[in-house]
């Protein structure tokens, strides 16, 4: 934007002052290079220290993350693909769900194993 100052990050992207201010806020920062998938060796892994989220590996290139975000914890269903560096990335396949979301979707849960079971 005209008139805002860039700031250089640890993968090289430069974000402007307001994105630094979202970022600075949710304590999350650009990861340096992932490690692949395939060596990933827990499926519970602690995205970091200072946002206390958690992800868990569902499939190859899809993760559940708990999280909070603005003093509300969400659960984020995405998938993610490897960039050109291969740095791990969320792609735009997914959902974020609030408490509440999750728990219905838990409450449903037996129906939708039953309309699983019918098809």
């Amino acid at each position: 934007t005209p008139g805002s100052r860039s700031v250089p990050s640890s993968t090289g992207a430069s974000f402007a002052d307001h994105d630094t201010g979202v970022l600075w806020r949710l304590k999350v920062w650009p990861r340096k290079r992932a490690v692949a998938p395939q060596t990933r060796l827990p499926s519970l892994q602690r995205a970091g220290v200072n946002t206390g989220s958690v992800s868990l590996q569902i499939g190859k290139m899809r993760y559940v993350r708990v999280s909070c975000f603005k003093g509300k914890v969400l659960v984020d269903i995405r998938e993610f693909y490897a960039d050109k560096e291969g740095d791990m990335k969320p792609g735009r396949k997914g959902i974020a769900l609030s408490a509440e979301q999750w728990n219905q979707l838990k409450e449903i849960v037996p129906e939708i194993d039953a309309a699983v079971k019918k098809l």
